[in-house]
């Protein structure tokens, strides 16, 4: 007994006829298995999000939960630590972090970016996590990471692993096709993050990147009440 469901696909059970970003969330109309309409606000960005919100209308109607509370709590859930976490936001700044670290997280993330913010100028911060990964998947890395507007590299998190020799970040620097990258150090960071030009800010990575968040958003508070 399989239920399919789609963001594009019309013949599956579930599938989205149209949506909408209002204010950077989603507003989407869905056809269920009964082939009813329905509408509802997704508290969450990313059209991954999208997706993952007919799989709980999947279930939800399984269990035979009615639209109306399914919709209540898709507009309510403010998802979970680190997964397209909007940390700071006001009318000049939007800070969003992420745990993303293999190139496909990534594509889907900064994909999901673009479109909220198709015009905003994208400046991330991305710590390449494990030495063997960053080695087998340094162009897929760039390749995703050439979609940003400026791009502060840091090095890379070696987790559970020693130093390979020849694999630092630079491997990844070198084959991002864009005109404002960088190495950069954490300390370096913060400091150029209180002078630049900051419109929308991304955080990605699932090594120890985390430690900068607070730190983030302290300046551009700080930036914020000084403009």
């Amino acid at each position: 007994n399989i239920i399919s469901y789609s963001l594009t696909d019309n013949a599956a059970n579930l599938a989205v006829q149209s949506y909408s970003i209002n204010d950077g969330k989603y507003q989407v109309e869905v056809r269920n298995q009964n082939n009813e309409m329905h509408s509802y606000d997704l508290g969450l960005a990313g059209y991954h999000n999208v997706e993952n919100s007919l799989a709980a209308i999947a279930v939800a109607e399984l269990l035979k939960i009615p639209f109306e509370k399914t919709a209540r709590a898709l507009a309510s859930f403010r998802g979970i630590k680190r997964r397209f976490e909007t940390i700071f936001q006001n009318e000049k700044h939007v800070y969003i972090d992420d745990y993303a670290h293999h190139p496909e997280e990534i594509k889907v993330f900064l994909g999901s970016v673009k479109e909220m913010y198709p015009n905003k100028k994208i400046t991330a911060i991305f710590q390449p996590h494990l030495f063997s990964r960053t080695k087998d998947l340094q162009a897929e890395f760039a390749q995703q990471l050439s979609v940003v507007d400026q791009l502060f590299l840091l090095d890379i998190y070696p987790a559970r692993e020693k130093p390979m020799e020849g694999v630092t970040a630079q491997l990844i620097l070198d084959q991002v096709n864009i005109r404002h990258k960088e190495i950069i150090s954490k300390e370096e960071v913060l400091q150029r993050i209180a002078t630049d030009e900051i419109e929308i800010l991304v955080t990605i990575g699932a090594g120890d990147i985390d430690r900068l968040i607070i730190p983030i958003k302290n300046i551009l508070t700080h930036k914020s009440s000084s403009n």
